[in-house]
Formats: structure tokens, C-alpha cells, sequence
């Protein structure tokens, strides 16, 4: 357990130096991003995860939703991290805009859909 602790502080790390790229990058969007696009992005990046994991819960594949689960909360936890990042480099230069949220909503989503799967899979986690 030790080394995925190491994992996602390392995740969160990268995650917070990444900030200035990853605002270029939502920055130069085609087409631009629009504050109702930030919404429907938190809403399917919560929603996803719980059904790609399901679709292995159903599928009575165990070890795939305890492994994806934790590649998941490593993804969420460095674009959560990089989303923070970003909205500060934002606020800090050119003020808010919606494509400086892109990466704070999917990853304010994604650890949604993390925690939401981890509750909704809990039997398959029991079974480690």
C-alpha cells in the first residue's frame, strides 16, 4: 500500500507543475469551451467511471474493477490536482474563463465517480 501512496503523491505532484501547459492547452480548444460545457464535463467524467467499472462488475471481473479503480483514483487525483493548478495560473493572470476549468471539472468528476464506484462496488473490493 505504501508504494501507491508514493503513486499518488507523485500523481498530485505532477499534477500541480503541470498547471501552465494544461491551461495552453484547454486554451487552444477548437471549438472554444463555453461555461455549459464545463458542467456537462463534471457530469459525464462522475458518470463514466462508475459504468466502465460496472460494465467489469457484470462481467464478474473482480480484479479489473479493483485495477481500474486504482489507475482511476491515480487519474483523477493528477487531474484534480492539475485543475487546481490551473484555475490558480488563471486567476493569477488572465482571470476565469471556462477553459480554465476544464481540468478542475474532470477531475472533481472523476474522484466523484471514484468514490462513487468504490461505494457502489464495495463487494468486489471485499473480495482482496
Amino acid at each position: 500500500m505504501r508504494v501507491f501512496q508514493v503513486l499518488l503523491v507523485i500523481a498530485a505532484l505532477a499534477g500541480l507543475a503541470s498547471g501552465p501547459w494544461a491551461l495552453d492547452a484547454a486554451a487552444a480548444s477548437n471549438p472554444p469551451l463555453h461555461w455549459p460545457d464545463i458542467s456537462l464535463i463534471f457530469v459525464g467524467s462522475a458518470v463514466s467511471l462508475p459504468l466502465v467499472l460496472g460494465l467489469q462488475a457484470a462481467l464478474g471481473n473482480g480484479k479489473a474493477v479493483r485495477v481500474g479503480w486504482h489507475f482511476f483514483l491515480l487519474g483523477a487525483v493528477n487531474l484534480f490536482a492539475t485543475g487546481i493548478s490551473t484555475a490558480g495560473v488563471a486567476l493569477a493572470s488572465l482571470g476565469i474563463s471556462p477553459h480554465s476549468l476544464l481540468f478542475l471539472a474532470m477531475g472533481a468528476g472523476l474522484l466523484l465517480g471514484v468514490v462513487g464506484s468504490r461505494l457502489l462496488f464495495a463487494s468486489k473490493f471485499a473480495a482482496a
